[in-house]
Formats: structure tokens, C-alpha cells, sequence
């Protein structure tokens, strides 16, 4: 499989970056629909979503470092990225407020080893200033993400029902999973970027 050049290197490693930023930020033009779809009237509540996500993404960092050391980054990257689309999925379908929390959660679990997995394969792959050039390169382009998925979430809501939101984030999470996999995003330590 063929190493990626430093530019694929670094979208890549951006893009599964800004599969988090998605996930929360696209969902806060559609928290009024989703709490009226499901019948959700505490509109306190509607922030929940956000929380679950939140939780899943949390509690799950403290652990996917230690899991890609014994089981390795390139297998656990591939698995975070299959359980972050299919979770999206899930809660697109969800039927329940309860059952898009408990998706959104999952959701969060597989968002945790995305990005805790591609700041470690940089890791891995650089040292010292070619590893802090990669981190910072990746890290600006990191930042358009927050600025992006609420157009995005607003572009869906104004052509489609919410649950939509949930079906373009499956989309961009298999297009990012496609990408790495083709791409050979793991892979031995290197002390300069890839040419």
C-alpha cells in the first residue's frame, strides 16, 4: 500500500479531525425539529443531543490510547470510524428521544477513537518539528469545521427533514474511513514529512 504524500497526510488527518466538529455543531439548527419530531416539549432538553455525544467522546479518550497500543492504531481507526457512521445511521432511524441519546453516545465512542487515533499515527509517523509542522497544519484546517456543519446542518434543514443531518454525517464518516483505508494512513515513525 502506498504512503500518502504530506498534503493526503495531512487532509486526511484533518478530516478525521473534523468528524467531532461535525457531529456537535451540525446539530444546532436542527435541536427545535428533532424536539418537536420526537415529541420532546422541555426544551431544555433538546441540548441533551449534544451532551450524549459529548459523554460518549469524553469517557471513551481515557481508554482508545491504551486499546490502539494492544490492538494496534490502523484496526481501531478502521472500527472507530465503522461505529461513528453506523451510530449516525442509529440515530438518524431513531424512533425515540431516548434512542437518538443512546446513538449519539455510541456516535461519540467511535467520534473518541477517531480523533485520539490520528493525533497518535502523526505521532507516530513524525517526531519534533516535522510532527509539530503536520499537528499545526492539520490543526488550522481543523478549525473551518466549527465555522461549517451549523451551514451544513442549516443547508439539509432547508431540503430535507433533520434526519437527513444524520445520513450526511454516515456519508462523510465512510468517505473519511474510504479515504484512509485507500490511503495507508498508518504507518512507521518518520522524522521528516512524506514527500
Amino acid at each position: 500500500m502506498k504512503s500518502p504524500t504530506r498534503v493526503e497526510f495531512v487532509i486526511l488527518v484533518a478530516a478525521i479531525m473534523m468528524l467531532i466538529a461535525l457531529a456537535i455543531d451540525s446539530m444546532l439548527p436542527a435541536l427545535p425539529a428533532i424536539g418537536h419530531s420526537l415529541r420532546v416539549t422541555n426544551e431544555n432538553r433538546w441540548s441533551l443531543i449534544l451532551t450524549a455525544f459529548t459523554a460518549g467522546f469524553g469517557i471513551a479518550q481515557l481508554f482508545m490510547g491504551t486499546i490502539s497500543d494492544r490492538y494496534g492504531r490502523r484496526k481501531l481507526l478502521l472500527v472507530s470510524i465503522v461505529i461513528y457512521v453506523v451510530c449516525s445511521i442509529a440515530a438518524a432511524a431513531a424512533a425515540t428521544f431516548e434512542l437518538l441519546l443512546i446513538a449519539r453516545a455510541a456516535q461519540g465512542i467511535g467520534g473518541a477513537g477517531a480523533r485520539v487515533l490520528a493525533v497518535s499515527i502523526v505521532r507516530d509517523r513524525f517526531e519534533g518539528r516535522a510532527m509539530a509542522q503536520v499537528m499545526s497544519i492539520a490543526s488550522a484546517i481543523f478549525m473551518a469545521a466549527p465555522v461549517v456543519a451549523p451551514f451544513m446542518g442549516t443547508a439539509v434543514l432547508a431540503v430535507a427533514p433533520w434526519r437527513w443531518i444524520f445520513i450526511v454525517l454516515a456519508v462523510v464518516g465512510s468517505m473519511f474511513g474510504i479515504g484512509q483505508r485507500g490511503q495507508g494512513l498508518t504507518g512507521s515513525k518518520r522524522t521528516t514529512p512524506p514527500s
